[in-house]
């Protein structure tokens, strides 16, 4: 392992062992989360299906999982973490359910 100015270079194989699970990956920058099923490992990326994503709904923005892949950089992040895809699908409904109040409060 080498290092770098601003941490460690990731051994080859790190997170081998979350592929097949559902992931919530905190990159280094400290900007959002990526989540999701990490399906494969490749060349420093990771690639996420279904990923968490966004959509445009009758009230606006919707958050939901996304059956597209999604590329996400695993050189520099700070941890994956393993979740369900019960606990994902519960997060998108709770988004979408305070959303939908914040959006009826802004329209009274």
């Amino acid at each position: 392992m080498t290092t770098k100015p601003f941490g460690m270079d990731k051994e080859e194989g790190t997170f081998e062992e979350f592929i097949g699970m559902y992931v919530i990956i905190y990159p280094a920058s400290g900007a959002g989360t990526f989540t999701g099923k990490l399906t494969k490992i490749k060349g420093g990326f990771g690639v996420l299906n279904p990923h968490m994503g966004g959509a445009y709904g009758e009230k606006g923005m919707i958050k939901k999982l996304v059956y597209k892949n999604s590329k996400v950089n695993l050189t520099n992040i700070n941890c994956m973490e393993p979740t369900t895809r019960r606990d994902l699908e519960a997060y998108c409904h709770l988004c979408n359910s305070e959303n939908q109040k914040d959006s009826e409060k802004s329209e009274q």
